[in-house]
């Protein structure tokens, strides 16, 4: 009789031996397949990020063309009938974009400077001549400063390069709008 349950025993003990390794393996495979699965979700995840940026830097790319081709368009000056007409919204951001582009090109920093001051002195208005002389969208007084044709000093690029070149020299207080700004 001992012998049988001994036995039982011993098939009990097996039985618990094969069920606790078959569950071991079964938790180990689990956790395999779960590794195995979290990996494919981080290199997919990875790989997304991957594409991302690169979907963003071809759109900066494509944005910075546009803009490149928008300016190269809008670099031509305009021409005002009457010199004391404002610019439209059009217009105006225009004049804003040549400004940056010559403020870029003369390696300038600080074209918001620029931008606010010709609003300051002349509301964007390129051909303005003010009470005492001044002229055009910085308001140049040319007695001041005669080495500036009153041509140079009506259009935009060619005035902005000139505010730079005097701001450089002299500081932004050769405006009186500068002290301001």
């Amino acid at each position: 009789m001992i012998k049988i349950y001994l036995f039982l025993a011993g098939i009990v003990i097996a039985i618990f031996a094969v069920g606790f390794v078959s569950g071991y393996l079964f938790v180990m495979w689990q956790e395999t397949d779960y590794l195995i699965e979290q990996s494919k979700l981080d290199k997919s995840n990875q790989i997304a990020e991957i594409q991302s940026q690169q979907f963003k830097q071809i759109q900066n790319a494509v944005q910075e063309q546009k803009t490149r081709q928008k300016l190269k368009y809008e670099l031509t000056e305009l021409v005002f009938s009457d010199p004391n007409q404002f610019p439209t919204p059009e217009q105006t951001e225009i004049i804003k974009n040549q400004i940056k582009a010559v403020a870029e090109e003369m390696d300038y920093k600080n074209s918001d400077l620029l931008m606010r001051l010709a609003f300051c002195e002349s509301s964007y208005r390129p051909g303005v001549i003010g009470k005492q002389g001044e002229v055009g969208l910085f308001q140049i007084h040319l007695k001041y400063h005669p080495e500036i044709s009153e041509q140079c000093a009506k259009l935009v690029m060619c005035s902005t390069k000139e505010a730079i070149r005097i701001i450089r020299e002299r500081g932004i207080n050769e405006w009186a709008c500068g002290r301001f700004l």
